[in-house]
């Protein structure tokens, strides 16, 4: 018997559970909350991480935090993503 699947599932639940995901929904914001975080420039990433705290944010949350750094930075700080 192969247990890796079951050691996979279980961490996977661990993980799901610690971070308050209980419904498919939740686990696709989580998802998007990652990748909209590997789009993000260092500033606005530690701008979002510092609000977080231990909990996370949904990916519209994510995005707006990020716009507003983006607002309050002057226009010779600004880095293009891409």
């Amino acid at each position: 018997m192969c247990y890796l699947p079951l050691t996979f599932r279980n961490l996977l639940m661990y993980y799901l559970r610690s971070r308050n995901v209980d419904d498919s929904e939740g686990v696709y914001d989580l998802l998007a909350n990652y990748k909209l975080k590997t789009c993000l420039t260092g500033g606005q990433l530690n701008y979002v991480l510092s609000l977080e705290g231990e909990d996370w944010f949904r990916p519209d949350k994510v995005a707006t935090l990020a716009d507003i750094h983006l607002s309050n930075r002057p226009f010779g700080l600004i880095q293009a993503c891409g």
